[in-house]
C-alpha cells in the first residue's frame, strides 16, 4: 500500500521530511497520510516488513513510525533489522502498553515510542522533535574538520583543542 501526502500539502511550499508509516491497520495509514501530510510531511505507508524493506530500498525515509503487531514479522524485530543497517530515526506507534514492551523497544533501536490510541497533536509533537534532534546530530556531523566547538567541561581548552567551560 503507496500513499503519499494530499496534494497540495506542502505546508510552505516544500516537503518537510519524507515519513514511512509501517502499520498493518489501514486507517491508521490513511489517518496519518492525511494529519501529517496537511502538515507538510510526505508520507509512505507499508502495511509489513516486506513492503517497509521495498520502500527503504527504494528511497530511505527521514523517519519510521512502526506498529510492533504486524502480520509475519514483529516490529520490534523489524526495529533491529532497521537500526543494525541505518540512524534513521524510529518512533514505535502500537497498541502494546508497558514497560515490558516499551523498555525493549528503546532498547532495540526505537528513538521514541507512542502508545496507541494516540492523539495526533501528540504524535506531530513527536515526530517534530525525533526530527530536530536527527537534524542537530547530522550538522554537528557535518561540521567541517577543525572547527572549534564550544563544550560545557572545566573553562580551559581541553586535548581536543575544544574550549570547556563550566
Amino acid at each position: 500500500m503507496v500513499e503519499e501526502g494530499l496534494p497540495g500539502s506542502e505546508g510552505h511550499g516544500h516537503i518537510v521530511a519524507d515519513i514511512l508509516v509501517v502499520d498493518d491497520d489501514p486507517r491508521i495509514c490513511r489517518s496519518l497520510v492525511r494529519y501529517l501530510g496537511r502538515e507538510g510531511y510526505s508520507v509512505r505507508t507499508a502495511l509489513n516488513g516486506e513492503e517497509m524493506r521495498r520502500h527503504i530500498a527504494e528511497k530511505p525515509p527521514n523517519l519510521v513510525i512502526l506498529d510492533l503487531i504486524l502480520p509475519h514479522e514483529d516490529g520490534l524485530t523489524l526495529a533491529r533489522e532497521l537500526r543494525a543497517q541505518s540512524d534513521v530515526p524510529i518512533i514505535i506507534l502500537t497498541a502494546r502498553t508497558g514497560a515490558e514492551y516499551e523498555v525493549p523497544g528503546l532498547e532495540g533501536g526505537a528513538d521514541d515510542y507512542i502508545e496507541k490510541p494516540f492523539n495526533e497533536q501528540i504524535l506531530l509533537a513527536h515526530v517534530h522533535s525525533v526530527l530536530r534532534r536527527t537534524r542537530q546530530q547530522e550538522d554537528v556531523s557535518q561540521r567541517p574538520k577543525g572547527e572549534q566547538v564550544r563544550e560545557d567541561v572545566g573553562g580551559e581548552l581541553g586535548s581536543s583543542g575544544r574550549q570547556h567551560l563550566v
